[in-house]
C-alpha cells in the first residue's frame, strides 16, 4: 500500500516546528540617564564639561528616567573611560576598579526603581584630588538595568552572580579639564600593511603621551604606479584619551586590482588638542592642527584566478605552435616539383594532386589575385593531401 502526504500537510507540520522552536528575544532600553540641562557645566545633549581647580568641590545632579510601561530597577554609578585599542574611548565596567572619576564621584543614591514614565534627580558630589596633575580627564555616568531594588537586604555573596547575563546600559560623558601645564605630546609610531586573503588592512599605530585629550584623523590614498589609478579609503577619526599607548587605526582595502601592481600608498595624519565645546559652540577656538604623512610602496601579485586563467593561455598557445611548427616541417620534407602547363591554375593543379590550393599559393607566396604562369616552377605538398571522396 502506498502512502501519500500532501503538500498543505507537509507544509503545516514544516510551519507547527517553527513555531516550537525557541525563539531569541532582544532587550529594548527603556530608559535613560541625562545631565542636569540647566547646569553650567552642560554644554549639548549629553555632554558636561568641568573645568576645576585641585581640592574643588562641585554638586549637581543626573536625571535618571523610565520612558516605559513597565517598572524597572536602576543602578546609577561613576566609572572612568578608558581609550579601545582602535581609538575612541569605551566604558569601564561597573565590578572594574575605579581610580579617577568613578573614585573622585559619589552618587547620594544609586539603586532606584522607577514606575512608568517616573523620572528622578540623583544627586553626585565630584571632588577633585589636592595632589591632582594638571591635564583632561573623562569620567562616564552610566545606568544599568538590574534585579536588585536594594543591596543592603541581599547578601554579600548572593549579588554575585555567574554565566552569561546580557546587560542593557545607557551612558554619557563628563570632561574634566584641570588648568596648568598642559603637554600635548602626539607620537607616531608606523604605517604598515597586513595581508589578508582577499584584501590588505593597512595600520597606522600612534600614542598620545601626553596630559590632553586628541582628535586624531587619518586617511590612506592608494596610487598605482602602472595605471595611474588613485584609491582613497575611508577617513578615521577617533578621540584619544591622555597617556594612551600604542592606539591603532585599522582600514581595509579591499577593491585590490584584479591585475595586481606597483602600487603607493599615502597616510595622512591630523591631530590636534580635542575641545568638546567646538561640537556646540561655533565661535569657540579650536586648537591648532598637525599633520604627519608616511608612505609605503608595495607590490600585489595577480589574482590567482588570472594566473591559472593566463597559464592555460600560454600551455595552450605552445602547443597550438608547435603544432604548427612540426607540421611545416613535415609539410616542406613532402615537396615535389612540378612546372606549370599552359591552361592550368591552381585549382586544376591541386585537383590534380588532392591538396587544397591555399595551401599551394602559401608554399609558393602566391598573393591574390593567385594567377600563375605557363612553365613557371611550384612546390606541391604531397604530405597532408585531401582526402578523395
Amino acid at each position: 500500500m502506498k502512502i501519500s502526504i500532501k503538500p498543505t500537510l507537509i507544509f503545516l507540520l514544516l510551519l507547527s516546528t517553527f513555531f516550537l522552536l525557541p525563539t531569541t528575544t532582544f532587550a529594548v532600553i527603556k530608559f535613560g540617564i541625562d545631565p542636569n540641562y540647566n547646569s553650567e557645566y552642560f554644554i549639548s545633549g549629553h555632554h558636561l564639561k568641568i573645568s576645576a581647580e585641585p581640592g574643588d568641590v562641585i554638586k549637581d545632579f543626573v536625571t535618571v528616567r523610565n520612558v516605559g510601561d513597565e517598572e524597572v530597577s536602576i543602578y546609577v554609578y561613576p566609572v572612568d573611560a578608558y581609550t579601545m585599542e582602535t581609538g575612541g574611548f569605551g566604558i569601564r565596567l561597573k565590578d572594574e576598579p575605579r581610580v579617577l572619576f568613578g573614585k573622585w564621584t559619589t552618587m547620594d543614591e544609586q539603586y532606584i526603581t522607577l514606575q512608568p514614565n517616573e523620572a528622578k534627580n540623583l544627586d553626585f558630589t565630584f571632588t577633585v584630588p589636592d595632589n591632582i596633575t594638571p591635564g583632561d580627564y573623562v569620567g562616564i555616568f552610566a545606568a544599568e538595568q538590574t534585579d536588585i531594588k536594594d543591596p543592603t537586604l541581599i547578601p554579600e555573596e548572593e549579588q554575585l552572580q555567574s554565566g552569561f547575563k546580557m546587560v542593557a546600559r545607557v551612558a554619557f560623558p563628563a570632561f574634566i579639564n584641570i588648568p596648568g601645564e598642559i603637554e600635548d605630546k602626539f607620537v607616531f609610531h608606523s604605517f604598515t600593511k597586513e595581508n589578508l586573503e582577499n584584501s590588505i588592512n593597512f595600520l597606522i599605530n600612534f600614542s598620545n603621551e601626553g596630559n590632553s585629550m586628541q582628535r586624531v584623523s587619518s586617511s590612506i590614498e592608494i596610487d598605482n604606479l602602472f595605471h595611474y589609478k588613485s584609491f582613497e579609503l575611508p577617513k578615521l577619526i577617533t578621540d584619544v584619551l591622555p597617556n594612551s599607548k600604542n592606539v591603532e587605526h585599522t582600514n581595509n582595502w579591499m577593491s585590490i586590482p584584479f591585475l595586481g601592481g606597483k602600487f603607493k600608498a599615502i597616510a595622512t595624519i591630523n591631530y590636534s588638542r580635542y575641545n568638546p565645546s567646538v561640537q556646540v559652540d561655533k565661535d569657540t577656538e579650536e586648537y591648532p592642527e598637525y599633520t604627519i604623512t608616511e608612505e609605503m610602496v608595495f607590490w600585489i601579485p595577480p589574482d590567482k584566478t588570472f594566473l591559472i586563467s593566463l597559464v592555460i593561455i600560454i600551455i595552450l598557445s605552445l602547443i597550438g605552435l608547435t603544432y604548427s611548427i612540426i607540421r611545416k616541417k613535415l609539410i616542406l620534407k613532402s615537396l615535389i616539383k612540378y612546372k606549370v602547363k599552359q591552361g592550368e591554375t591552381l585549382n586544376s593543379i591541386s585537383k590534380k594532386y588532392n591538396c587544397k590550393w591555399k595551401l599551394v599559393a602559401q608554399i609558393n607566396n602566391i598573393t591574390p589575385p593567385y594567377e600563375i604562369n605557363t612553365n613557371q616552377t611550384l612546390f606541391i605538398p604531397t604530405r597532408y593531401q585531401k582526402k578523395k571522396k
